[in-house]
């Protein structure tokens, strides 16, 4: 599965970054990363994934 976020999104996404895209999908739940260009590159097909700046700008 990991394999496919990684080639879905044209290998811009590490397997490192996959392999907690995975986990979190697999979860249901959310993922809060600090990695903004990751969140950039996946925010059209995976919403649930989110950026740490938000609570910074919340704050």
């Amino acid at each position: 599965m990991w394999h496919t976020l990684v080639r879905g999104f044209d290998y811009l996404v590490t397997p490192y970054d996959a392999a907690y895209l995975y986990v979190a999908q697999t979860e249901g739940c959310e993922f809060w990363t600090a990695d903004d260009r990751l969140v950039r590159t996946v925010a059209a097909e995976l919403p649930w994934v989110r950026s740490l700046s938000e609570v910074a700008e919340a704050g």
